[in-house]
């Protein structure tokens, strides 16, 4: 864990970070930094579900389905090292509650994946030791609950217009001609995934990903795959899943969608006593789909680094 090196594990996780802050910061050049918004995903985890003819059960998991895994436990005490490093002209070298402020959702692997970046960014030093032989202090993390406040989450589906547009988008001219490529390739997948071919097909139901997603942890964490799983095939899925991305938040009216999903969340007040910022956008779409984005508005002088902590969009 020493030092601030990036494993490869790692370097998705520290590189989607980068992407959003450089939207953020990019005007900045030359100036002095005011405020700084960090958003980040948990680490690595375990499935969140899987499909019906997996070979493994969730009693194989050590903590069961969609929990934080010590791979990511690691990812986020490294992340933490390197926010410490890329931010010590910013940030105070100890733990200060007026400068830091951070948000998680309710879930386990969002607030243990805080606790472990906060390990990371402030390890306790001199007077700040309670015990010698565990250099680690307790840091507030402030849990958000969806029925409260739904802004940490993306995308959000009560909105019935936004579910209009998901609809419009599925049965859209523009995506189906991009699932017909992969057709037989569902069916294919059906059979071996023990899903009916219309309920692979339809993308808003994340079936799809669901296999997908319990095949790369699965593969990550060194358990057997089934014979059916070769690269060919993985590599389809992540194609697909990437098409998934593109029916929540591109193709058809991309605008409309990010606007409805939070367009005014990125207005921020460093000056608020204990500042807060919902952050709507993900990581994985800023990176991937090059989402419509407004200008944000920041106002106040304060200088606090808020890391607003996420599970993801609608693939946890």
């Amino acid at each position: 864990m020493g030092g601030t090196s990036l494993t490869t594990s790692s370097k998705k996780l520290y590189s989607s970070l980068l992407s959003l802050l450089f939207f953020l910061l990019q005007s900045a050049s030359g100036r002095e930094l005011k405020f700084a918004l960090l958003v980040y995903r948990h680490g690595d985890r375990s499935p969140v579900d899987n499909y019906p003819t997996d070979l493994h059960s969730e009693s194989e998991w050590p903590q069961g389905f969609g929990q934080l895994t010590k791979i990511g436990i690691q990812q986020q005490y490294e992340l933490g090292q390197y926010i410490k490093k890329r931010y010590s002209n910013f940030l105070s070298s100890t733990y200060k509650r007026e400068e830091v402020l951070i948000h998680s959702t309710e879930t386990d692997r969002t607030i243990m994946s805080a606790q472990a970046n906060l390990a990371g960014l402030f390890p306790p030093s001199g007077d700040e030791i309670w015990n010698p032989e565990l250099l680690w202090q307790p840091i507030p993390v402030h849990i958000v609950p969806k029925e409260h406040n739904p802004k940490l989450r993306y995308p959000i589906f009560h909105c019935p217009r936004y579910l209009k547009l998901l609809k419009e988008t599925i049965v859209s001219s523009e995506f189906q001609l991009m699932l017909q490529p992969y057709q037989e390739f569902i069916k294919t997948i059906s059979l071996h995934s023990g899903y009916n071919p219309e309920t692979l097909a339809y993308f808003g139901n994340f079936k799809l990903w669901h296999v997908q997603d319990t095949l790369l942890c699965e593969s990550i964490h060194n358990y057997t795959l089934p014979e059916w799983v070769t690269k060919d095939v993985m590599a389809k899925l992540d194609e697909l899943t990437v098409m998934s991305v593109s029916v929540l938040f591109g193709l058809h009216k991309r605008e409309e969608k990010a606007q409805l999903q939070g367009d005014s969340d990125l207005d921020m007040n460093p000056d608020a006593e204990r500042p807060t910022v919902p952050m709507e956008e993900t990581l994985d779409i800023s990176t991937s789909s090059e989402p419509y984005i407004s200008k944000p508005k920041i106002t106040g002088t304060r200088k606090p680094v808020i890391a607003n902590l996420r599970p993801g969009i609608a693939f946890p």
